[in-house]
């Protein structure tokens, strides 16, 4: 087991299409690369993907992919990573082999790892290797098109209620496709807010929405005085018959909430939107979300309504997520809280293009 090398994309890829289909997204270089190439480091130029792979015999068997980010845990910047898309030769399943993966990555010297999205057998292996496991992505959604939204979820569903209370009127919201000058400047506002979880730098935003080879979002910001106080990051998702606004990240300080909300709930509704959902950990938010009109997905009729759309898949219905502090914090120690991670869709891969 080791880490991969530019010239064995060709052995790489064919292990990837063996085991999935000709269009999965992973088999083509372009997105590979832009996921897997560390970004927002000194070494960007010139590192290779940063991929564990598994070679028997000159053969590549399985691999492992991370997601280098820099990482905020509480108030310090430290080196994290995200694990995804763990995958290994069927013959090989069962026999110890995905536990030696994350067991590699997790110790090449990360500060915190985690991962989204993985498959409900995995669970024993994460815990075997002193990860916490307790965590979910929370699912809330605002509902435009009852009755599309209705037919998607096979059971009779309300249109939400609008704005609950008053939104202050003095902010200026814009929309845009470029990443904004004042980020970073937003970001040092607003760290203390969220504990843990990937740094919003400019940089970091600008790899992950504005140079992603597949998707187009969209980028909302809302300013008071020139400066901005929160933004989005929109993404409008067509699906057949329908069309879904996705939240994919969202940062904004207390006061600035709602007026974000808002802006949002505009822009998808000006693009058809059917419904508008948003994925995150922790509690952060809750609030506001529920005084726009927003409900959480935890009771019926909303827990019946897909969250995968291309295709449409109704067997998998949450989002999990799974963590290790590799290096405590000296103040903080085993005081962590599971609910200071903020995690959104767009922390890890579980917001991709899919050609099929």
């Amino acid at each position: 087991m080791r880490f991969f090398r530019h010239e064995e994309w060709g052995a790489l890829q064919t292990f990837i299409r063996a085991h999935t289909h000709d269009r999965y997204i992973l088999a083509d270089k372009r997105y590979f690369d832009w996921q897997f190439t560390p970004q927002v480091t000194d070494a960007a130029d010139t590192a290779a993907p940063s991929v564990l792979v598994l070679e028997i015999n000159g053969t590549i068997r399985g691999y492992l992919g991370i997601i280098t980010l820099p990482m905020n845990y509480y108030n310090t910047d430290v080196r994290g990573a995200c694990l995804a898309n763990l995958m290994t030769d069927t013959a090989l399943r069962n026999r110890g082999v995905g536990v030696d993966f994350i067991a590699r990555a997790q110790d090449a010297g990360y500060d915190l790892v985690y991962t989204t999205g993985y498959l409900p057998p995995l669970t024993p292996i994460y815990r075997h290797l002193g990860w916490q496991t307790d965590l979910l992505l929370r699912r809330f959604l605002f509902i435009i098109d009852a009755n599309k939204t209705s037919t998607l979820a096979g059971v009779p569903v309300s249109e939400s209620c609008h704005e609950k209370k008053a939104v202050c009127r003095t902010y200026i919201c814009e929309e845009q496709f470029a990443i904004p000058d004042g980020i970073d400047a937003l970001w040092m506002r607003v760290k203390e807010k969220y504990p843990i979880t990937v740094i919003r730098s400019r940089a970091y935003l600008t790899w992950r929405y504005a140079h992603n080879p597949f998707l187009k979002y969209r980028f909302v910001t809302v300013r008071t005085g020139g400066v901005i106080e929160a933004y989005a990051v929109v993404r409008i998702e067509h699906a057949g018959d329908y069309t879904i606004g996705r939240i994919i990240d969202f940062i904004a300080t207390d006061a600035s909430e709602r007026s974000l909300l808002a802006a949002v709930t505009n822009l998808c509704k000006r693009s058809g939107a059917h419904l508008i959902d948003f994925f995150f950990t922790g509690n952060f938010h809750e609030q506001s979300l529920l005084d726009a009109g927003f409900v959480e997905d935890t009771y019926e009729p909303y827990a019946r309504i897909p969250i995968r759309f291309q295709p449409l898949d109704r067997t998998i219905m949450h989002i999990n997520c799974a963590f290790r502090i590799m290096s405590p914090h000296p103040q903080v120690g085993m005081r962590m809280n599971s609910n200071d991670w903020y995690i959104t869709k767009g922390d890890g891969d579980q917001d991709r293009g899919n050609p099929r």
